[in-house]
């Protein structure tokens, strides 16, 4: 606890069984701690995106010179958010070639990492959300016609998974399950069609993620989707899960992986806006601590 500084704040115990919780019963969070210059929170499972995965570096140096350890595991998002989140008439038709160029260089970096340090990893496979329609102002704005047929976010998905495994099988890729926004049972044909494809491709280490959540903050909503791949996976992700939904559904995460950068946001009352970085370790520790209490509550004492 001296090494890391921790021991400054109130939360720090909690923070440091929280994450000895994760592993013990293999829910794993990733996420992106602050890092201070002389504090640092060990943490175990760090969440990248193709617009911050040179960042991965100083992470993997400071964790180094401070801890004198690795991280478990990294996850590089594609940020998609950035990319669809915007109103109808300013969406484009695809990802373009700036974009493409980001994400393969993204890859490319995250091999050269991966040669240095050992350190596994996973990239998410661009995929086409369907949980925008308040941004949009309507559903399904990313179905396309072709023929007088309509090509679904689900299927926009699935081409996208085959045309990535096609140019880099090495890579542990992880793949969206989309369905239509808050719709459960739109990932039964999505999550058949990925375990298919994913024996015909040979990728079996790859993992599936549930992709139709992120911007939801219905718990029950949250918990139906992840009931029904958790029918057919055993190892799986989660995107974007609340705390509410975390609450509902941890029992059905075991073995499982989600996560959130929920922390960055004014969440605690009276705090207001993240301003500087010590106030972001602190709004930090607040939701690890939350993460405990869930976990104890809903795993331990039950």
């Amino acid at each position: 606890m001296k090494t890391t500084g921790l021991y400054r704040f109130h939360n720090a115990e909690k923070v440091i069984i929280a994450i000895l919780m994760m592993m013990r019963y293999k829910i794993r969070l990733y996420t992106l701690p602050p890092i201070l210059k002389n504090i640092l929170v060990p943490y175990p499972w760090l969440l990248f995106n193709i617009y911050n995965v040179k960042q991965v570096c100083k992470y993997l140096d400071t964790y180094k010179e401070v801890l004198h350890i690795k991280p478990q595991a990294i996850l590089v998002d594609v940020g998609v958010t950035r990319y669809w989140r915007k109103p109808r008439d300013k969406l484009p038709v695809d990802y373009d070639d700036d974009f493409w160029n980001k994400f393969w260089n993204a890859v490319d970096f995250m091999k050269s990492v991966y040669r240095e340090s050992g350190v596994p990893y996973e990239i998410v496979i661009p995929d086409y959300p369907d949980d925008y329609s308040k941004h949009w102002g309507c559903r399904h704005a990313l179905f396309l016609e072709e023929c007088s047929n309509a090509v679904t976010n689900i299927d926009r998905t699935i081409e996208n998974v085959v045309y990535i495994v096609s140019q880099d099988r090495k890579v542990r890729w992880l793949l969206s399950i989309q369905g239509y926004e808050e719709d459960p049972l739109s990932l039964e044909y999505a999550t058949h069609e990925l375990l298919q494809l994913r024996e015909y491709l040979r990728i079996e280490k790859c993992r599936l993620a549930v992709g139709n959540i992120c911007t939801s903050r219905k718990a029950e909503r949250q918990t139906a989707c992840i009931q029904v791949v958790r029918k057919y996976v055993d190892n799986f992700h989660v995107f974007g899960l609340s705390l509410s939904g975390f609450r509902k559904s941890v029992r059905l995460l075991e073995g499982c992986s989600w996560d959130s950068m929920a922390w960055n946001a004014a969440r605690y009352p009276n705090l207001g806006m993240v301003q500087d970085t010590e106030q972001k370790l602190e709004y930090f520790m607040a939701f690890l601590a939350q993460v405990y209490h869930i976990m104890r509550r809903e795993l331990v004492s039950n």
